[in-house]
């Protein structure tokens, strides 16, 4: 009476049969692995999610390039170093990143107190008031409904018993109008940002 157990394929004849294009032989090497290579992946990770993640895209790569990948150990073996080689070269990137994360934030933090200590934000702040009070009258008063109060430009025209049109008109004059005069102004903040950017362009 013959057997009729089916002979369970080693990894390398999977992996001749995948170099053939044979995606079942990928499916079976895929879910031989996937779980215990996830479950590696985690010891250095510490993040079940992206040590998942990372098996599936070593997989993918796997797919794609299986006519390049050259194994002299064990698949399992290669699977393995594969796996480690990644996880260890996410850990260098994430470490990399937050090192620059917290560079940047040195600069941001200097560059604020650069500013506070070189520009008289009050000055802004009168001049900002000043240019408001300058603008013709229906401008003045529409400007400041939508940004002191807040207002819609439909609740505007509502109070104002104007078109909304009129209103959007109004407010465009309006910000022209305050562009024009507190140009001045802004070019001095732009400068000093400017400055402050040269003097410490190589800060890290």
């Amino acid at each position: 009476m013959k057997s009729t157990l089916k002979k369970v394929k080693t990894d390398f004849e999977l992996l001749d049969e995948i170099k053939s294009d044979d995606k079942s032989s990928f499916k079976i090497l895929f879910e031989k692995y996937y779980s215990q290579l996830s479950r590696f992946a985690n010891l250095y990770l510490k993040n079940l999610d992206i040590a998942e993640d990372i098996v599936q895209e070593f997989f993918v790569q796997f797919w794609i390039k299986r006519n390049e990948i050259s194994i002299n150990t064990s698949v399992k073996s290669y699977f393995y170093q594969s796996i480690r080689n990644r996880a260890l070269n996410y850990n260098r990137d994430k470490k990399e990143s937050l090192s620059i994360n917290s560079d940047l934030e040195k600069v941001e933090n200097l560059l604020v107190t650069e500013i506070k200590e070189n520009f008289d934000f009050s000055i802004m702040k009168n001049a900002f008031n000043s240019a408001v009070e300058s603008l013709p009258e229906k401008c003045k008063v529409i400007f400041k409904m939508s940004r002191e109060e807040g207002l819609t430009y439909k609740q505007i025209s509502e109070k104002l018993n104007l078109s909304q049109k009129t209103v959007e008109s109004q407010m465009r004059i309006a910000l022209m109008k305050m562009r024009e005069k507190l140009k001045p102004m802004l070019e001095s903040l732009i400068s000093i940002i400017i400055i402050f950017f040269q003097k410490n362009i190589f800060f890290f």
